[in-house]
């Protein structure tokens, strides 16, 4: 999905954590991509174009239109059928008080349009197909079905929980266990956060084993995005129930899903895409175009040497890129093969000073930048001063993002 989309909610619930207690139980650190999962496909042959409602048409005599391999900016803006919209790259449609969005629609950092590679992996899927053909200022409507689009809603993916659950108020962790999740060693009378609601109080040390009990109020409530819990406590047992908002994101181990329905005893979570099931329409407008032939010669010259070239940038006044890889790294001969390579980053390399060192080998710099995995890039200011670390693997679009919040 969308950047802008992807996070909605950053803490784990208090049903999640207890099933957790119930049931028990190259270092290279991957940045995730920030397109919207395999949706719209092929959309220049299997999408239904509609005349633009304004402006636009045919490209003409002469003019250039785009095709594979060349660097598109364009604007979009994304629907239902309904006109609520998903996502857009304009602020004066997300800001439009008549234009309803979806619940679940969160605003971009910045609100601008997106710059693209015809015929690759865009942040909205197919938009780069949809581009093909067309020239700037065209303008072009696409109404994509369910089964073009996010596909179908999948009954295997409506999840049941439970509203209440009873848990004792004392539980038992192995040492191990207790370190793994807290990070720390335990001592009597110490409050922990096995829970985001309420904390936990080491009552006693075993050999092997921590003993804690929850401190938490009979009748306290708890409010999130997705519903009110409450605590009644009785006989040693905690109790917990959730009032659940219909609608709501929730967040699960891994992603999150949309309270669908209650019925007072369990409540019903979409893990389907929020879109599954659902024809949408995008709105596609090419701002600017870059062919790959102008584009071919824009080859990055690189300083092997970590001292000269930084001290080279500065003296330019430029700001620098520092790929930190080594040889055996898969990851960082895929960073060289098809991020460095991509329009989008040799649209920008006269911009920056551009160096690589082999840190697997000059240890002391791998020491110097705090490095963990390869590969690592370092993104220094035209001052000389370190403006941000990038740990992984980085997408065109991701890298091209932090290098334009360098400039």
């Amino acid at each position: 999905m969308p950047r802008h989309i992807r996070k909605i909610m950053t803490t784990t619930p208090l049903l999640a954590i207890l099933v957790v207690l119930a049931l028990g139980g190259c270092t290279t650190a991957q940045v995730a991509t920030t397109a919207l999962p395999s949706a719209v496909s092929s959309l220049a042959t299997t999408g239904a174009v509609t005349p633009p409602a304004t402006g636009g048409g045919a490209s003409a005599p002469g003019q250039s239109v785009a095709a594979a391999g060349d660097l598109a900016t364009a604007h979009y803006t994304a629907a239902l059928e309904d006109g609520t919209i998903f996502s857009t790259t304009r602020k004066e449609v997300a800001d439009d008080p008549a234009i309803k969005k979806v619940s679940w629609y969160t605003a971009p950092p910045v609100y601008k349009a997106e710059t693209v590679v015809v015929g690759k992996p865009s942040p909205l899927v197919g938009i780069e197909e949809a581009l093909a053909g067309m020239s700037v200022g065209e303008h072009k409507r696409l109404t994509l079905p369910a089964d073009k689009a996010f596909g179908p809603s999948d009954p295997a993916k409506l999840l049941k929980f439970p509203v209440s659950r009873t848990f004792p108020t004392t539980v038992v962790l192995s040492a191990e266990e207790y370190v793994k999740r807290l990070k720390s060693f335990p001592s009597i009378g110490q409050d922990v956060p096995l829970t985001p609601y309420f904390p936990a109080r080491v009552t006693a040390l075993r050999d092997k084993e921590v003993e804690l009990k929850f401190q938490v109020a009979d009748g306290a409530s708890f409010n999130d995005d997705f519903g009110t819990t409450t605590v009644s406590v009785a006989n040693e047992t905690i109790t917990t129930s959730l009032r659940p908002i219909i609608g709501a994101p929730f967040p699960l181990q891994e992603g999150f899903g949309m309270i669908a329905a209650t019925d007072g005893t369990t409540f019903t979570v979409d893990t389907n895409h929020p879109l599954a099931g659902k024809s949408i329409v995008i709105d596609l407008d090419l701002v600017s175009l870059t062919k790959a032939a102008d584009l071919a010669h824009d080859g990055i010259t690189w300083q092997e040497n970590h001292d000269e070239g930084l001290a080279q940038a500065q003296k330019a006044r430029k700001p620098a890129v520092l790929i930190l890889y080594a040889d055996w790294c898969g990851f960082c001969k895929k960073l060289f093969a098809e991020t460095i390579p991509d329009p989008r980053i040799r649209a920008l390399h006269n911009r920056f000073a551009w160096v690589r060192v082999n840190s697997d080998k000059l240890v002391e710099l791998k020491q110097r930048y705090g490095q963990n995995g390869f590969p690592m890039i370092v993104l220094f200011r035209a001052d000389g001063t370190i403006a941000r670390k990038l740990d992984g693997f980085q997408e065109p679009a991701a890298l091209q993002a932090a290098l334009q919040e360098v400039l």
